[in-house]
C-alpha cells in the first residue's frame, strides 16, 4: 500500500475514532460535573494534574522513541527496529523505579499542605492523585508497545483500542450515580481500572501484529542507544519542562485568585479544546511517522515538502472545528452543562485561540525532530512557555483581571510561532517569511473573515439557537475549505487533496458495492 494510501487509511481511523470519543465525552461530562459538582470537578482535575509533570516526561520518552523506530523502519534494517524497541523497553521499565516514588512524595505533600482544597476532600483528592500514579505505572510500561504501533503506520489499530476506552469512559460516567462510596474516589478509581485494561490490549496486539515487537534481554544493555535517546529526550524535556510550568502554573495561579471553581472552568475549557485539537490532529498523526521515515530513507526535500503540506492542512482542519466552536462558544457550553462554571467560555475560546497559534509550528517541530536538530528549538520552547506564568501574575498583580491576565497566553504562543519558523530558516531550508506567508497570515485572515461571517449572521437569526448553530457550523466549515484551497494551498497541494478525495470515494464506492451485492 502507497504512503499516500496508508495516510488516508489512518485519517479516517483516527477521524471516526475522534468524532465518537468526542460526542462521548461531551455527553459523559456533563455527567461527571453533575454528579460530582464543580467543586470536586475541579478537585479532580487539580489533584489528577499534579502528575503532569511525570507523565510529561513519559511523553518526551515516547517522541524519543518514535522518531527513531519511524527512522529504523525508514532506512529497512529489521534488526534496528528490535534493537531500539527492546532499548525502549528496558527504559519504560527502569523509569518508574525513579519517578513514581519522588512523584509520590511530591504530590502528597502539595495535595496536603499547598493546594487551596476544602479540608473535607483532602483525603478523596489523595486518592484521585494515587489512582493517577498508579495509571501512569501502567501507561509507561505500554509506550513502547504503543510507540512501535504508530510507528509501524498501524495507526488505525490504536485508534480502534482507543475507541474501546472511550466507550468504557462512557459507561463509567452514565454508572457514576450508582458507584459506592465517595463518587469522586469511586470515579478515579475507575478511570485507572479502564486505562490499565487499554494499556493490556496494547502490549497483547502489538506482539501478535508486530515481529519486531520481541523481547530480547541482549538488546536492553546497548548504552550508545541508551546514550543517544537519552540525549534526544533530554533536549525534548527542556521544552516540555517549559510547557509543564506553563500549564500547571497556570492551574496553581488560577486556584490563587478564584480557588477551585475557577480551576473547573478551566477545566470544561481543556476538556472541550481537548476534543477539538484531537480531532484536528487526526491528520498529522498519520502524516509524522512518515516525515521521518522519508528522512531515515534520506528523502530530505520529500520531507520538509510534507511537513509545510500538514502545516496548512492542520490550520485548516483546526479552523473548521474551532471556530464555530469559539463563535458559538456560550451555547454550546449551555446546551452541553446547562449551568457552565465560571470563565467556562472565556477559557474555551482562549484555548481555541493559543491551540491556534501553536499549531501553526506542527510542521517545524516535524522537520527538527526528523533531522535531530532540536536543541535550539527547544531552548526557545522553554523560553517562552516557563516565562508565561510570572508574565501572568505581573498583570494580575497590576490589573487585578483574571481575562486581562491570561489573555496574554494567546500573545505569548503567537512569539513561539515566529521564533519556532526562524529557527527553521536557519536549519533546513523553510524560509521564515515563506512560513509567515503560507501559515500564519492564511489562518489569522481566515479566522477574521468567518468572525464577520458569523457577526452578519448573528444580525439576522438572533440569539444563539440550535438552528443557529448548525448554519454557523456549515457556513463557517464551507468558508474555511473554500478559502484555503483559493488562497492557501498551492497547485500541488490542491492536487494532493484531489487524490485523496478520488481514493476516499473508491473506498466508499467498494464498501457500498459489497453490501449492496446480492445473497
Amino acid at each position: 500500500m502507497s504512503s499516500s494510501k496508508i495516510i488516508i487509511r489512518n485519517a479516517l481511523f483516527s477521524y471516526g475514532r475522534t468524532l465518537i470519543s468526542a460526542a462521548l465525552t461531551l455527553f459523559s461530562s456533563r455527567w461527571i460535573l453533575a454528579d460530582l459538582g464543580a467543586s470536586d470537578f475541579g478537585v479532580y482535575g487539580l489533584a489528577g494534574g499534579l502528575l503532569f509533570f511525570v507523565s510529561f516526561i513519559s511523553s518526551i520518552l515516547s517522541q524519543g522513541t518514535g522518531r527513531y523506530l519511524a527512522f529504523a523502519i525508514g532506512t529497512g534494517s529489521k534488526e534496528s527496529v528490535m534493537e531500539w524497541f527492546n532499548t525502549a523497553l528496558n527504559v519504560f521499565f527502569c523509569l518508574p523505579l525513579v519517578l513514581i516514588p519522588i512523584g509520590w512524595g511530591i504530590g502528597e505533600i502539595m495535595v496536603r499542605f499547598v493546594l487551596k482544597i476544602d479540608p473535607s476532600r483532602v483525603h478523596a483528592a489523595l486518592w484521585v492523585f494515587r489512582c493517577s500514579l498508579v495509571s501512569f505505572f501502567a501507561v509507561l510500561i505500554a509506550t513502547p508497545f504503543l510507540s512501535l504501533l504508530t510507528s509501524k503506520q498501524m495507526i488505525h489499530v490504536a485508534a480502534s483500542l482507543m475507541l474501546v476506552h472511550s466507550f468504557a469512559l462512557f459507561g463509567i460516567a452514565y454508572f457514576l450515580p450508582v458507584l459506592p462510596g465517595d463518587h469522586l474516589v469511586s470515579y478515579s478509581a475507575s478511570v485507572m481500572c479502564s486505562l490499565i485494561l487499554l494499556q493490556v490490549l496494547y502490549v497483547c496486539v502489538c506482539r501478535q501484529l508486530c515481529p519486531e515487537a520481541r523481547i530480547m534481554p541482549g538488546f536492553w544493555w546497548n548504552w550508545k542507544r541508551i546514550k543517544t535517546l537519552a540525549r534526544y529526550s533530554g533536549w525534548l524535556c527542556v521544552g516540555t519542562v517549559g510547557t509543564v510550568l506553563n500549564v500547571q502554573g497556570q492551574s496553581f495561579l488560577l486556584n490563587l485568585m478564584r480557588g477551585t471553581s475557577a480551576n473547573a472552568g478551566a477545566g470544561v475549557a481543556s476538556s472541550l479544546s481537548g476534543q477539538m485539537q484531537t480531532l484536528a490532529n487526526a491528520f498529522l498523526l498519520a502524516i509524522n511517522p512518515e516525515v521521518v521515515r522519508r528522512e531515515g530513507a534520506n528523502n530530505h526535500k520529500m520531507m520538509v515538502g510534507l511537513a509545510r503540506r500538514s502545516s496548512k492542512l492542520g490550520m485548516a482542519l483546526l479552523l473548521m472545528v474551532g471556530l464555530p466552536l469559539f463563535c458559538e462558544c456560550e451555547y454550546i457550553l449551555k446546551i452541553w452543562l446547562k449551568n457552565p462554571p465560571p470563565y467556562a467560555a472565556f477559557f474555551t475560546r482562549l484555548a481555541i485561540l493559543s491551540s491556534l497559534f501553536y499549531k501553526m509550528a506542527v510542521g517545524h517541530r516535524m522537520c527538527f525532530q526528523a533531522v535531530e536538530r532540536i536543541k535550539n528549538q527547544q531552548l526557545v520552547e522553554f523560553s517562552v512557555f516557563a516565562g508565561t506564568t510570572p508574565i501572568i501574575a505581573i498583570v494580575f498583580w497590576a490589573t487585578h483581571s483574571v481575562m486581562a491576565a491570561f489573555s496574554l497566553v494567546v500573545v505569548m504562543q503567537l512569539v513561539y510561532f515566529l521564533a519556532t519558523a526562524y529557527l527553521g530558516s536557519r536549519q533546513y531550508e523553510w524560509p521564515w517569511c515563506v512560513a509567515v506567508k503560507e501559515i500564519l497570515i492564511p489562518s489569522v485572515a481566515c479566522f477574521l473573515l468567518g468572525l464577520f461571517l458569523f457577526f452578519v449572521e448573528r444580525t439576522f437569526l438572533g440569539e444563539g439557537n440550535f438552528l443557529r448553530l448548525v448554519i454557523t457550523t456549515l457556513v463557517l466549515t464551507a468558508h474555511v475549505s473554500l478559502f484555503f484551497i483559493a488562497f492557501a494551498f498551492s497547485e500541488d497541494e490542491r492536487a494532493f487533496l484531489k487524490s485523496c478525495f478520488i481514493g476516499l470515494k473508491s473506498r466508499i464506492c467498494k464498501v457500498w458495492r459489497f453490501y449492496d451485492a446480492p445473497i
